[in-house]
């Protein structure tokens, strides 16, 4: 008789879930904008070219990523880790959380 592979275990990654998107300044978007009320599950942006839909897909992969978004975006977000709320801020190159205001690992 044929034997199954035993079944491989992924331990499971932390639940983030992002409430709230500002983009203060990015390339090519002239004005801040907001994202406010975002849905835990799946969200759709839509509207004409140039309102900053790709430069917000580019700030919450900023917010959520080391390394990504250089010097020319600034962003911040509002986010729950585990249920508990959580500030993403990205600015000058560099990622950083908060809870309560105070510093955390992102």
């Amino acid at each position: 008789a044929a034997s199954e592979a035993p079944a491989t275990v992924v331990a499971p990654r932390p639940a983030r879930t992002l409430r709230a998107l500002r983009v203060r300044r990015t390339p090519g978007i002239a004005d801040a904008f907001a994202l406010d009320a975002l849905s835990p599950g799946v969200n759709v942006v839509f509207g004409p070219n140039g309102i900053g839909k790709s430069s917000a897909a580019r700030a919450i992969e900023a917010l959520l990523w080391d390394g990504v978004g250089g010097d020319a975006l600034e962003a911040e977000g509002d986010a729950t880790l585990h249920g508990a709320p959580l500030r993403l801020v990205v600015a000058r190159g560099r990622r950083r959380a908060e809870r309560e205001g105070v510093p955390c690992a992102p």
